[in-house]
């Protein structure tokens, strides 16, 4: 009985052994899979792989890079005829045509002068001082219309004052107030038949997103397309300045 028993804790002994010996040799398999899964490469063994090859017809430059470093702001396209295209802006599309209010509108028609890096530097210090006028002068509006004076009116004015501005730089061969020029001097005028505040607002907001859709194409140098960019965004800064203001009168 004894020798039975003892018999019965031998073999009980060999099959927990076994049992560990089999748990271990299992281990090791599974470190060794997970070892060779790690020194794999995960571009080479992934379900795709990252080509770096670029049409040999274009290639794209970075975005916002300063002025005087040779480059641009926006996606520029760097071309066949080494010519820069600045890239179209919120909807617009190459092919789209100005004078509709929700078009672009191109100042810059391929083979015509876009002017230097000096004329586009001057052209927007003087847009600058002008911005800072025409915020002035709608700054007053507010004082006037406290007076009596129609709201309407005094803003109109405030635009024609801009379009007289404008008018002068585009004489001195400023492509970006040039194309400019005709939006302001129509929402001047447009402003001025207006029936209402609220109408008078929605010409002053159209007019601003016809400015902000000044396409500048064809620059052959990257720092004349960025300080035409900054033209432009002083222009916008203008406009939206006067909206503001205009929202206040009508709130007075």
């Amino acid at each position: 009985m004894m020798a039975e028993l003892t018999k019965r804790k031998f073999f009980n002994f060999l099959s927990f052994l076994l049992s560990l010996l089999i748990f271990w040799l299992t281990g090791a398999t599974s470190s060794a899979k997970g070892s060779r899964l790690e020194l794999a490469d995960p571009v080479e063994t992934g379900v795709w792989k990252f080509s770096s090859r670029r049409p040999a017809s274009s290639q794209l430059l970075p975005l916002e890079v300063p002025v005087g470093t040779g480059r641009t702001s926006g996606a520029l396209e760097h071309g066949r005829e080494g010519a820069i295209t600045v890239a179209a802006y919120g909807s617009e599309s190459p092919n789209s045509q100005a004078g509709s209010g929700n078009k672009p509108i191109s100042p810059n028609r391929p083979g015509k002068t876009i002017g230097n890096v000096p004329q586009e530097e001057a052209s927007l210090q003087r847009l600058l001082n002008t911005k800072a006028r025409i915020i002035t002068e709608s700054n007053k509006c507010e004082r006037k219309i406290l007076r009596g004076q129609d709201p309407l009116k005094c803003f109109a004015d405030v635009l024609a004052i801009y379009e007289t501005r404008l008018a002068g730089e585009a004489g001195r061969g400023s492509s970006v107030a040039k194309a400019a020029l005709p939006i302001v001097r129509q929402m001047a005028r447009d402003i001025r038949r207006a029936n209402s505040g609220k109408e008078g607002l929605a010409i002053v907001r159209r007019g601003i997103g016809k400015v902000q859709r000044i396409r500048l194409v064809r620059s052959q140098d990257a720092v004349v397309a960025k300080l035409q960019q900054q033209q432009r965004g002083v222009l916008v800064d203008t406009l939206q300045a006067v909206e503001i203001n205009l929202v206040k009168a009508i709130a007075i």
